[in-house]
């Protein structure tokens, strides 16, 4: 039995609201990644500018990158405290149901006794 967050973050499970689907986002930060790699164009050395642009463009990739990582990390932690809560509310639920049993039955022995 998974736990429910490891369920929600299975690859066909929805990402959270709002932080549109991290496996595109992701793809596009690793092509950024490959297009900011240092190559010649025809043979000719890459000019300074072309160099800074890719270095920009591998910086902002990254920070994308470290974005999605921190946003699926403070995801999977919610998601654990709600099992949390869900498990404790299940264990509680448990016990008033026994305690109402258990009620049940002293109130059928009186009646049973008289």
């Amino acid at each position: 039995l998974k736990p429910l967050w490891l369920k929600a973050i299975h690859h066909s499970a929805r990402p959270a609201i709002g932080s549109g689907c991290v496996r595109r986002r992701a793809h596009r930060a690793y092509a950024a990644m490959a297009d900011a790699a240092p190559a010649a164009i025809d043979g000719a050395p890459i000019t300074g500018s072309q160099m800074q642009s890719n270095l920009t463009a591998a910086k902002e990739a990254r920070k994308r990158a470290e974005l999605d990582a921190q946003l699926l990390a403070n995801r999977i932690a919610l998601l654990k405290q709600e099992e949390e809560k869900a498990w404790k509310k299940i264990e509680e639920t448990r016990k008033r149901a026994a305690e109402i049993t258990q009620l049940r039955q002293q109130n059928q022995d009186k009646f049973q006794a008289k």
